[in-house]
C-alpha cells in the first residue's frame, strides 16, 4: 500500500515503470555484451598478434621489409633496372604497358603470337626505331637480366604502413621493350639474338618475386604471361636449336613459384593490420569516449581479418583446386558477415572484403600463369622431340622421362594438359578458368575466363631455321 501510495502521489504507476524496467534489460544486456567483446577485441589483437611473431612471420611493414633476404648491391637486379628507368624518363614519358596503341600488345593476339597471321606492316615498321632510341635502356635491362637477385627499395607511408616500391607500376614497360627486342629479331629471323633476349625477358619477368603486396605479385603475373606470349610468338618465326630449347625450358621452370599467394597474403596481412593499428590508437572524433570507441571497433575488425587470414594462408600452399574452393568459401562466409553487420556502420569491414577480392583475383591469375607456362614447357619439349625424332610426339607421355622429368597437370582440373596435333604442328593446352575444353581454342586478353589456355606451334615454310 506505502508503494502504490507514493506511485499514486507522484503520478507514476507500477506498469510503466515495470516497462522501464523491461526497456533497461532489454538494451542493457545486449550493449554489456557488445561493450565486453569489444574490451575483449584489443587483448585478442595482441595476443593474435604475439602469436604470429611467435611462428617466425611478419605483422608490421618493418618486419616484413626484414623478414626478406637483403640482396648485396653486385647480385640486385634492381640497381641496373633503376637506371633504365631513369633514362626511359629521360627520353619521354612512357606509356602504361596496357595501353592498346603499345607495340607489344601485338602479342595479345593469339593469331599473331601463333604465326597465322604476320605482324601489321605500319606496326612493324615502328619496332627498329622505338629499339634505337634506346639503346642504352635495353642495355640496362640486359645487365639487370644477368643478376641472379632482386630487391627493391621500399618506402613506409606515414601512418599506413604501405610498401610502395617505386617500381613495381613501370615493371610492365620494363620488361616490355626487351620483350619487343626478342620479336623483332625473331620476326627478322635473328635466332640466336632473340633467344637471348627472351632469356633476359623470362628472367625480368620475376623481378618482383620478393616484392610484398598483391599488387606487385599482379603486376608480375602480367610481366610473366608477355613473356610467355613472346616464346610463343618467337618459336613461330625461327626454329631454335635443341640446346636453346633446352635453356628455355629450364628458365621457365625457375619460375615455379607455388608460395605466390602465401607471400602475398602474408604481406597484405602486415598492411591491413597496420592501418587498424592506427586506428586503434587515433580517431577524428573529438571526444575521447568517441575515440575510445573507435578504438575498440578498430580492434574488433582486425581480429576480424586476421580469422579471414588465417582460414587463408594454409590453404595457399594447397593444390589449385582447394586453393580456389577454400578462398570462394572464405569469401562468402565474410559477405554474410557484411550483411549481418550492415545495420551498424562502424562494424562494417570493408577493408576484410576488399583484401578477399584482391586475393581472389591473385590466386585466378597465378593459376592461369601456372598452365601458361605449363602449357610452353611442354610444348617446348615437345619441339626438342620434332628435332630429335622428325616428327612430333604421338602423346605427350613420350616426353618422359627424356625431355621432362614428369608431365604437368592441368591447374584448372588436376586432369594431364591436353595435346592437339595439326597437319603443320601441335597444340598444348590447359582448359582455363572455365573448366571447359574447347578444343585448345584460346582465351582472349578481354575475355580470359572464357577459352582454353594453348600454346601453339607450326612448322610452316615462313619458319626459319635460323
Amino acid at each position: 500500500m506505502l508503494y502504490n501510495a507514493n506511485a499514486r502521489r507522484s503520478g507514476i504507476g507500477f506498469a510503466p515503470l515495470r516497462f522501464l524496467l523491461f526497456v533497461g534489460i532489454v538494451t542493457g544486456i545486449p550493449t554489456l555484451m557488445v561493450s565486453g567483446c569489444l574490451l575483449n577485441a584489443r587483448h585478442t589483437l595482441a595476443a593474435r598478434t604475439d602469436a604470429i611473431r611467435l611462428s617466425g612471420e611478419p605483422t608490421t611493414p618493418a618486419e616484413l621489409d626484414r623478414w626478406y633476404t637483403a640482396v648485396p648491391d653486385a647480385e640486385n637486379a634492381a640497381i641496373p633496372l633503376a637506371d633504365a628507368l631513369a633514362i626511359l624518363h629521360r627520353i619521354d614519358d612512357p606509356k602504361n604497358g596496357d595501353d592498346p596503341t603499345s607495340p607489344i600488345m601485338f602479342l595479345a593476339k593469339p593469331a599473331i603470337r601463333s604465326g597465322a597471321e604476320a605482324i601489321p606492316i605500319d606496326l612493324s615498321r615502328s619496332f627498329a626505331p622505338l629499339l634505337s632510341k634506346r639503346k642504352s635502356y635495353v642495355a640496362k635491362l640486359r645487365e639487370a637480366s644477368q643478376r641472379p637477385s632482386c630487391r627493391f627499395p621500399v618506402s613506409f607511408e606515414r601512418h599506413s604502413g604501405y610498401f610502395a616500391s617505386s617500381a613495381t607500376s613501370d615493371l610492365r614497360q620494363v620488361q616490355g621493350f626487351i620483350t619487343l627486342a626478342a620479336a623483332l629479331e625473331a620476326d627478322e629471323g635473328q635466332r640466336d639474338a632473340a633467344f637471348a633476349d627472351l632469356i633476359a625477358t623470362i628472367r625480368l619477368s620475376d623481378v618482383l618475386r620478393n616484392e610484398p603486396l598483391w599488387a606487385s605479385q599482379y603486376f608480375r603475373l602480367n610481366a610473366r604471361r608477355t613473356a610467355c606470349w613472346a616464346v610463343e610468338f618467337a618459336g613461330n618465326r625461327v626454329t631454335f636449336v635443341d640446346q636453346q630449347l633446352s635453356s628455355l625450358i629450364e628458365t621457365i621452370g625457375r619460375l615455379e613459384d607455388p608460395d605466390l599467394a602465401y607471400r602475398a597474403i602474408v604481406g597484405e596481412r602486415c598492411e591491413v593490420l597496420s592501418f587498424y593499428r592506427h586506428h586503434a590508437v587515433t580517431g577524428s572524433q573529438t571526444t575521447a569516449a568517441f575515440v575510445s570507441l573507435h578504438a575498440y571497433v578498430a580492434a574488433w575488425k582486425a581480429v576480424h581479418f586476421l580469422d579471414t587470414t588465417d582460414r587463408l594462408l594454409p590453404a595457399s600452399r594447397l593444390d589449385s583446386v582447394s586453393r580456389r574452393h577454400t578462398a570462394s568459401v572464405v569469401d562468402r562466409a565474410n559477405r554474410e558477415y557484411q550483411v549481418r553487420a550492415s545495420p551498424w556502420k562502424e562494424f562494417s569491414d570493408t577493408y576484410t572484403q576488399g583484401f578477399l577480392s584482391s586475393i581472389r583475383i591473385l590466386i585466378e591469375y597465378h593459376d592461369q600463369d601456372t598452365a601458361l607456362w605449363a602449357v610452353t614447357r611442354v610444348a617446348l619439349a615437345a619441339e626438342r622431340y620434332r628435332l630429335a625424332h622428325g616428327d612430333w610426339p604421338r602423346e605427350l607421355s613420350e616426353l618422359v622421362p627424356a625431355y621432362l622429368e614428369k608431365l604437368p597437370a592441368d591447374p584448372f582440373d588436376g586432369e594431364p594438359l591436353r595435346y592437339v596435333r595439326h597437319d603443320d604442328g601441335i597444340t598444348v593446352y590447359s582448359v582455363g578458368y572455365n573448366r571447359k575444353d574447347d578444343g585448345g581454342s584460346p582465351s582472349v586478353k578481354e575475355d580470359w575466363r572464357t577459352g582454353d589456355i594453348a600454346f601453339t606451334l607450326r612448322r610452316t615454310p615462313a619458319v626459319r631455321e635460323g
